[in-house]
């Protein structure tokens, strides 16, 4: 195992460039195959949270530095179906294959919220591109509660929401050794507090939200099919375009994400995820 960079960056020199309206922010100053200093780390902490997605680029780090990094926001979280990086089961491949039909295409969704603890945020790195193609998309659930009318914020202050993994199906790139795991599923606000922020973000998702636990299932479809357009409305999103050395890295509890499926190529991306110290909470 390649031992980790111990330089040290100071941290005054970290710039944060707006990159859209409602989040997303470019990061300068910072080199993340060294050890950044508390100072730089309590920076990017903050800025992650109130951006809801932080983007590094021109970065070479090696699994080690990715895991490394991602270990000063906390504990990190090792998925339960997906396949990973030998000897790092904290990171998750995402891959898609040159003419490999997907069966199952990914929604707009947040990590994992059929969890009780989902993700606090994640850190992805580009390792294979296609030539053209492959963005992905943000929108962030601040803008999208900020946009709502003070009586349907009311209203959605008191609801809960049902996640379910079984949404999306059993993915095809889970691994054989894990198929037969049962699907989990969790319940948490509609409408949360970021612990840092201390800003309300709507916390449903077409990914993994099956329901409305105090409505009928009637009335439960027709807010999450607002709700669902509602969030991703243009004017909320950021959308990258990836390049060879991008790393992005996302509050996951106050954006949604959507990779765009418009190549054909081999496309490989390494995931690390950080955990909630607590469950999401109103």
């Amino acid at each position: 195992m390649a031992e980790v960079d111990v330089l040290t960056s100071v941290g005054p020199d970290i710039g944060f460039r707006r990159a859209a309206g409602a989040c997303g922010a470019y990061v300068t100053g910072v080199d993340l195959s060294r050890t950044l200093s508390d100072e730089a780390i309590a920076k990017i902490r903050y800025a992650l949270h109130d951006h809801g997605v932080l983007v590094f680029r021109d970065q070479e780090i090696t699994p080690e530095q990715q895991v490394a990094f991602a270990s000063r926001f906390g504990k990190l979280h090792v998925h339960p179906f997906v396949p990973n990086y030998p000897g790092h089961p904290e990171i998750m491949l995402i891959k898609r294959q040159k003419d490999v039909k997907v069966k199952n295409p990914i929604r707009w969704h947040a990590d994992s919220t059929w969890e009780e603890k989902p993700p606090l945020a994640s850190l992805l790195k580009a390792v294979t591109l296609p030539e053209l193609g492959g963005d992905t998309t943000w929108s962030s659930m601040y803008a999208a509660y900020d946009g709502l009318s003070d009586a349907m914020k009311q209203f959605l202050n008191g609801l809960h929401a049902v996640h379910d993994a079984a949404v999306q199906g059993r993915l095809e790139h889970f691994n054989a050794d894990n198929a037969q795991k049962p699907l989990q599923s969790a319940v948490h606000p509609v409408v949360i507090t970021d612990p840092v922020t201390k800003k309300k973000a709507l916390f449903v998702n077409p990914g993994y939200t099956t329901h409305i636990a105090e409505l009928s299932a009637e009335e439960s479809a027709s807010l999450l099919s607002f709700l669902f357009t509602h969030q991703t409305r243009p004017e909320y999103c950021f959308r990258l375009q990836w390049e060879p050395g991008t790393i992005a890295f996302w509050c996951n509890l106050v954006t949604q994400h959507l990779a765009i499926p418009d190549y054909n190529a081999d496309r490989l991306m390494h995931r690390v995820a950080i955990l909630c110290d607590d469950a999401p909470v109103r």
